[in-house]
Parts: structure tokens; C-alpha cells; sequence
């Protein structure tokens, strides 16, 4: 349990590319955790795509280092495509066709440079990346592409795609570990994450959003309302009116 709230914290900072609080997140797992723990490994990784997403390529790669020095083994990002059935390892040169895939890979680089995406460029070799590839190399002018991948989507490769689905037009079908992602030619996504309705609800509705954070951090002790409310509340109160009752007929019965 406590696990998972770390990594939680450090997605959602990695959500909000907030880099100091992923570190200070991170920081924390290393005295908590044993560093044989395999829990470390993926925070690590998560911690250096945050540091890649916001431009900090030195900083993302000495991490990668590290992780490669100390023998450190993390679970291997695979993706499907449904064209000739393929399997992409991240980073994978194993293809026959490697050389073009690669090649095409840059090229989506270079265009989502062009639109203005700012990310680390070892992210392009994440094995959606090389599905996507596969999929323009074979099909250059593809209207729509469906790749499955065993890991989460990490938040470049999710805002990457979106654009890729806006620049070459195509609908992007992406099925990961959480959720199915459809990429729409407008870079809009099905996906919407929880922070953004939070936000737009805050922007329609400012006293209702007040509201409701207040409402969460109120103590348990202090939900009257829920007290008042409660089944149990209603029974003990009706046992009350019910004795009172007996017990005066008895008096009067015995006067």
C-alpha cells in the first residue's frame, strides 16, 4: 500500500512535469525501500522520462547510467501492431526492416520539433514509437493504426501521439496496461484525465470547486451531516422513542 502511494506521487508529478517534486518523491523511496527492491527500478525510470519530458537530457541520461551500471533489470516495454502482426522491443534493432523504422521514427521526431514538442529524444525509441513507424513505413499514408503495449503509456509518448495523430491525420488506437487511448486527427484523446476535469470544472464552477476541496480535507470526526444521516443513527433514535414510550405505559399501567 504505501508502494503504491509512492508511485502515485511520482506519477502525478511526472503528470505535471514538476521535476524537483518527482527528485524530492524519489529521494524519499530510496530510504523507505531496500535498494534491491524492483520498486526503485521503475521509479527511477519514471523519474528520468520526467527529467527527458521538461528537456533535461544530462540529467535523464545519468539516471539511465546508473540504472545500467548497477545491473538493475526493468520490465521491457513491448507494443503490437495489428500490420503483419509485429512485436517492437523499446530501442529494439532486431527488426529486419530496423534501418527504416528507425529512419521513419526521426522523421516523426523532426515534425513534432517543428509543431513546437519539447521532449528527450531516446523517448522515440519507445516501442509505440517504433509500432507507429512500422505502421507509416508500410502504410505511408495510414488513416488508422491500433497498437497494444504491456506497460503504461508513459505522459511524453501520450502527448506525442496526440500530435503525431493531428500532423500525419491518422486516428491512433493505443490499448496499455490502464486504458485504451484513441488519438483523434484533432489531438484530441477519449482519455481525460482526472486533473483536467478538476480543472475545467474549477473554471465553470469556482464556488462548487471551493467547495469540494474544502470538502476533502475536512476531518471525518467533524461529517456531521453523514452522523445525522447514518442508518444507525436513525435506528438508535427510533430504540429511544420506543422504550420511552413502553416504559411510561408501564408506569401509567402500574399507577
Amino acid at each position: 500500500m504505501l508502494l503504491m502511494s509512492f508511485m502515485a506521487l511520482l506519477s502525478g508529478a511526472r503528470n505535471r512535469m514538476n521535476a524537483n517534486l518527482a527528485q524530492q518523491i524519489y529521494d524519499r523511496m530510496n530510504k523507505v525501500f531496500s535498494q534491491s527492491d524492483d520498486s526503485l527500478v521503475s521509479a527511477a525510470t519514471l523519474l528520468a522520462n520526467v527529467y527527458g519530458s521538461i528537456g533535461d537530457i544530462d540529467k535523464a541520461s545519468d539516471i539511465r547510467i546508473q540504472l545500467t551500471k548497477s545491473g538493475a533489470k526493468k520490465k521491457s516495454g513491448l507494443s503490437w501492431t495489428v500490420v503483419d502482426g509485429q512485436q517492437f522491443r523499446a530501442h529494439g534493432v532486431n527488426h529486419p526492416r530496423s534501418k527504416e523504422i528507425h529512419a521513419e521514427a526521426e522523421k516523426i521526431f523532426a515534425e513534432l520539433v517543428e509543431h513546437g514538442h519539447q521532449h528527450d529524444s531516446i523517448l522515440c525509441g519507445h516501442s509505440e514509437r517504433l509500432a507507429i513507424a512500422w505502421n507509416f513505413v508500410v502504410h505511408p499514408n495510414a488513416s488508422q493504426i491500433q497498437i497494444t503495449k504491456n506497460l503504461r503509456v508513459c505522459g511524453d509518448c501520450y502527448r506525442a501521439t496526440k500530435l503525431i495523430a493531428t500532423i500525419r491525420q491518422c486516428e491512433i488506437i493505443v490499448r496499455d496496461a490502464n486504458r485504451i487511448h484513441h488519438f483523434y486527427k484533432n489531438g484530441q484523446c477519449s482519455y481525460i484525465p482526472y486533473c483536467t476535469i478538476i480543472t475545467a470544472i474549477g473554471h465553470l464552477y469556482p464556488r462548487l470547486s471551493s467547495v469540494y476541496n474544502y470538502t476533502l480535507i475536512l476531518p471525518i470526526a467533524t461529517a456531521t451531516s453523514e452522523r445525522s444521516f447514518s442508518k444507525m443513527k436513525l435506528i438508535n433514535n427510533y430504540l429511544r422513542t420506543t422504550l420511552s414510550n413502553e416504559n411510561q405505559y408501564q408506569r401509567r399501567t402500574e399507577q
